[in-house]
C-alpha cells in the first residue's frame, strides 16, 4: 500500500495527522516520552478490512511514563493511564517519509 493509501485510510477513521513535532508535544503533554531503544521500524500487513492482505511500513514508538520511568503498557499502570494511552493512540498519527509514525 502506498503511503498516500495509507494517510487516507487514517484520516477516514477519524485520525488526524499531525507533525512529528507536535506528536511528540502531544505524548509529552500527557506524560509520556518516548524509549528509542524500543523503537521498531518495519513492515505492518493488514489482516482484515477492506486492506486485508496489504503492507505498510511503520515506525512505532514506545511510551514510558515519564513520573514512573514504567512502560506504558506496565502492568500496574492504572486503567485511567491506560485509557490516555488509548486515546492518544487512536486519535493522531504523523508521517516521516514514507513511513507512519504510530504507538
Amino acid at each position: 500500500m502506498d503511503i498516500q493509501t495509507s494517510i487516507d485510510s487514517r484520516i477516514q477513521a477519524g485520525m488526524e495527522r499531525v507533525s512529528i513535532a507536535e506528536f511528540t508535544h502531544r505524548w509529552k503533554a500527557a506524560g509520556f516520552r518516548f524509549d528509542p531503544s524500543c523503537t521498531v521500524t518495519g513492515t505492518s500487513r493488514y489482516i482484515t478490512g477492506k486492506h486485508a492482505g496489504e503492507t505498510e511500513l511503520h515506525k512505532t514508538l514506545y511510551p514510558v511514563r515519564i513520573e514512573t520511568g514504567r512502560s506504558a503498557y506496565h502492568y500496574q499502570t492504572p486503567d485511567k493511564v491506560r485509557q490516555i494511552v488509548k486515546q492518544l493512540r487512536d486519535s493522531f498519527f504523523a508521517v516521516s517519509g514514507n513511513r507512519i509514525i504510530e504507538v
